[in-house]
């Protein structure tokens, strides 16, 4: 046994946690669902997913083991007194578990019916459900969709044969794409691992109209593909399974009508009743997946429907030509409630240009299709006239004009805050809208920083879409990162709260897309940890090998005191520490303010490990240049400018290191580069550099509060 899955993060056992085959057919879905599998309380105890089952399979697990809960399988781990216990276990399809076990007795049927016993079998004649359970060495395999023994063992006999370690390294591999976030969570696998379960669960084969795989939507209790929740879904897929990601964005324009219209959510069989047209945000999830691998074919084959989708789109908004877009039905507003007939409104006009951006940029990267000038420019101006003109109070500073029959009217909440989507945004009304949220700690409309906890699963007052735009519009409009990181931090928080207060698996079950939001949420906190993640996640899984057990522990002190004692013994022959630790100390150091041990550990890294050193010379140019050391902060800007040229942070600190030793011809250069490469990434940053330019061109060296730059993450990042 290769142990295969010890490293994947443990979850408690939960009783109740259903298994399912991956890629079985929503037939089984609607009609077969007693032949998955569900736990019991004990560990180790297995049932049909169906109520009142005549039999259960007992695994003899130690009940202290590492569980390693997966959507369609399972592994326990124990390793006691050196000796290890272990059983791991799949679902290959429907009816079947599949597995192995070591140092532990064979697995058994249980049941108050009689049960035949054969060597190394056990069958089980009932109703609804036979069983087959047959072991083999260290394997086994259970088979309850069969009534007929010979059929039964056929199927047996088929997975004994075949090699179970490389079906699990199979699904190991499958979770590669989400382990990175594993690393980085401290306190969070479990509720990573439960998410990622989730959201693996809810994909299905492809089926009927649905020519790719395709996710099953939670507001459906038959299969049923909802397109509004696609923009959460691939936010999350791309970093687990881009694949899949790109299966969902080509399943979904699979579906687009002759007219180029796309519908609001498909069933595999059976006619699209509704009418209403999805949120505008396809062209932006399509973007975000093809970024991932820049794959062309991918691209080639997206452009065309986007094309006819975004046509189709504008003239669904505004039928009449009245160059006013309204949304058309309750169900396409953000929010429903707020929906009247024949309203114009900021939100429906701002995701409307993002849409229109991404489709440029897409078309821009493309070989075959590249247009010399961008699409859609009369509309593009038009809407971008309408947001800016016509939805933008300036009493209420805010984006809270509407129009409902063609008259002017208040409409507060939600929509007023979307607009903060659209990257180009101009900056006024961008920093206008979040000093509002930063001064009254609530989004418009009055949604409370403190109720964006999610202990209360229940509670749909800010509905899940809108907090996933809440979050993405957060991250391009938030420069400095203060309501973006909060927004992340209490949300995920509050995500871990019920997590934990959450007693059964049937209280623990994610939705697909509730899954995907949480997922998003964990990658956006660990890049959030900044380039330095890296080290943070090494501590992580440094920290995470010391939970063993005492035999094991006293080993490890055993060899830290010999350790210990052979660097007393030959301490003139004291190597330097390694590279990771040194890091770590230095990194620590640096986000604590502790600026002496940060530079100090920063200098040994420069002399020990000098080709490893860029971002230790970059805090330490940071540390030197708040320090008034702008002579030596000169130097090692200059060389991680050498190393990183595209970086913005180095350009500003190099271009201050200048300035301050009045060497305005060099400074200038920097300045220069930088609002020439950033003017429209950053602009708030720009106007800053701006002025610090100007007062350069005026022979200033010391600019007023330059300190206040260093609020910004990319002046600590690479």
């Amino acid at each position: 046994m290769n142990y295969t899955f010890r490293p994947y993060p443990s979850h408690d056992w939960l009783s109740t946690w259903t298994f399912e085959s991956r890629g079985c057919g929503t037939s089984y879905y609607e009609k077969q669902t007693s032949f998955f599998f569900q736990t019991l309380e004990e560990v180790g105890r297995i049932s049909p997913s169906i109520g009142n089952s005549e039999w259960t399979l007992q695994i003899p697990l130690p009940q202290n083991c590492d569980i390693k809960l997966l959507f369609n399988g399972f592994c326990g781990y124990l390793t006691s007194h050196r000796k290890p216990y272990a059983a791991e276990v799949l679902v290959p399809e429907p009816g079947v578990l599949w597995g192995q076990f070591n140092g532990i007795p064979p697995p058994v049927l249980l049941s108050e019916r009689p049960v035949e016993e054969k060597e190394n079998s056990q069958w089980l004649e009932s109703a609804p459900l036979c069983a087959l359970l047959i072991v083999r060495d260290n394997s086994f395999c259970l088979v309850s969709k069969f009534h007929v023994f010979r059929d039964s063992e056929k199927l047996a006999e088929h997975y004994l044969a075949d090699d179970f370690e490389a079906a699990l390294q199979d699904e190991l591999d499958r979770r590669t794409g989400v382990t990175h976030l594993f690393e980085y969570m401290k306190r969070h696998d479990e509720l990573a691992v439960l998410s990622a379960e989730c959201l693996m669960r809810g994909i299905r084969e492809p089926d009927g109209e649905l020519v790719f795989r395709w996710s099953q939507s939670p507001t459906s209790d038959t299969p049923l593909f909802s397109i509004d929740e696609l923009y959460p879904l691939v936010l999350a897929w791309r970093h687990i399974d881009i694949a899949v990601a790109e299966e969902l964005i080509l399943c979904t324009l699979r579906l687009q009508a002759n007219t180029g219209a796309l519908p609001s959510e498909c069933r595999p069989r059976g006619t699209r009743s509704s009418m209403e047209a999805p949120k505008p945000l396809i062209a932006q999830a399509c973007e975000l997946v093809w970024q991932v691998r820049r794959d062309p074919v991918f691209l080639e084959k997206t452009l065309f429907p986007l094309r006819r989708y975004i046509q189709w789109m504008l003239h669904h908004f505004d039928p009449k030509r009245r160059n006013l877009h309204c949304w058309q039905a309750a169900g396409e507003a953000f929010p429903a409630k707020t929906f009247e007939s024949e309203t114009a409104s900021a939100d429906l006009t701002a995701l409307l240009l993002c849409e229109i951006d991404a489709f440029n940029r897409l078309q821009s990267n493309s070989q075959a299709d590249a247009s010399p000038e961008p699409l859609f420019s009369t509309e593009r101006e038009l809407l971008t006239t309408n947001l800016l003109g016509m939805f933008w109070n300036e009493r209420t500073q805010q984006f809270s004009n509407a129009y409902v029959h063609g008259k002017i009217t208040h409409l507060p909440g939600f929509p007023t805050f979307l607009p903060l989507l659209w990257p180009k945004l101009p900056s006024m009304q961008q920093s206008v809208i979040l000093d509002q949220i930063a001064d009254s700690d609530q989004l418009p409309g009055g949604q409370s920083i403190l109720s964006w906890r999610k202990s209360a699963m229940e509670d749909r007052s800010f509905p899940l879409l809108q907090q996933v735009i809440t979050l993405e519009a957060l991250r391009i409009a938030d420069a400095k990162g203060q309501l973006f990181n909060g927004f992340s931090q209490l949300t995920l928080e509050g995500f871990v709260e019920w997590h934990t207060e959450a007693a059964s698996a049937q209280q623990r079950m994610l939705d697909p897309v509730t899954a995907a939001f949480i997922l998003n949420l964990q990658e956006t906190r660990s890049y959030g940890l900044n380039r330095g993640g890296r080290v943070l996640g090494f501590l992580y899984r440094l920290k995470q090998k010391t939970k063993t057990d005492r035999m094991d522990l006293a080993i490890i002190l055993v060899v830290a005191f010999a350790l210990l004692a052979m660097r007393i013994v030959y301490r003139t022959a004291e190597a330097p520490e390694a590279f990771e630790t040194l890091k770590a100390q230095a990194t620590t150091a640096y986000h604590h303010r502790n600026w002496e041990p940060a530079l100090q550990n920063c200098t040994k890294i420069i002399k020990h490990y000098p080709d490893q050193s860029t971002e230790a010379r970059l805090m330490a140019a940071n540390i030197l240049l708040s320090h008034g050391r702008p002579d030596a902060a000169e130097a090692l800007f200059s060389y991680v400018r050498d190393k990183s040229p595209d970086s913005p942070g180095p350009m500003i600190g190099l271009g201050l290191a200048f300035q301050m030793q009045s060497k305005f011809k060099e400074a200038d250069r920097q300045y220069e580069e930088f609002i020439y490469l950033f003017d429209d990434i950053f602009p708030e940053l720009v106007e800053n550099v701006k002025t610090y330019r100007d007062l350069s061109l005026e022979r200033f060296a010391t600019p007023p509060n330059w300190q206040n730059i260093y609020s910004y993450r990319i002046m600590h990042e690479l």
